[in-house]
């Protein structure tokens, strides 16, 4: 397993919801918690390592997490948070994100999960690697000359993959 990057067609892909509950799912998420973890990300969502399916990885504040078809469902007043990306090494921008979410999904048995009023970075990381299941990056959520900035590293980039 390993991380895709900027340019690989599949992180701008909407992933499909995950409908099987077992062994190699755990599996899965497992390997991408610790892939997260060597790479010092905080969060991690399946098309990054190549797979169009709604799973996400976290660990904020020391806490882990694994959302399975993650929505947010309730979003309220925008603030700027500066944000890098494990699939856009070296690039860190500013985008909007909302300061209190509500989420529900599901855990790796299928269990719901809702949880309400979640905020600061949790609510941010939840944003971003949310917005990796529908194809969305940060360089979509930037100005047209903030991206033609970056498009040296962003073309250096697309060679990785």
């Amino acid at each position: 397993m390993k991380i895709i990057y900027y340019g690989n067609p599949i992180l701008k892909k909407t992933s499909d919801d995950v409908s099987l509950f077992d062994i190699k799912l755990k599996t899965f998420a497992k390997k991408m918690m610790k892939l997260m973890k060597t790479e010092d990300g905080v969060g991690l969502a399946a098309p990054q390592v190549g797979i169009n399916k709604r799973l996400i990885v976290l660990e904020v504040d020391g806490k882990e997490y694994i959302f399975v078809n993650p929505i947010i469902t309730k979003k309220s007043t925008e603030v700027q948070s500066s944000e890098g990306c494990l699939s856009l090494p070296g690039i860190n921008v500013t985008v909007c994100r909302f300061t209190k979410i509500d989420l529900e999904a599901q855990d790796l048995d299928g269990k719901k999960i809702e949880m309400k009023n979640i905020e600061g970075i949790l609510a941010i990381v939840i944003q971003h690697e949310t917005d990796h299941l529908d194809g969305i990056l940060l360089t979509d959520k930037i100005s047209f000359w903030e991206k033609l900035k970056l498009q040296k590293k962003l073309k250096d980039m697309e060679k990785l993959n």
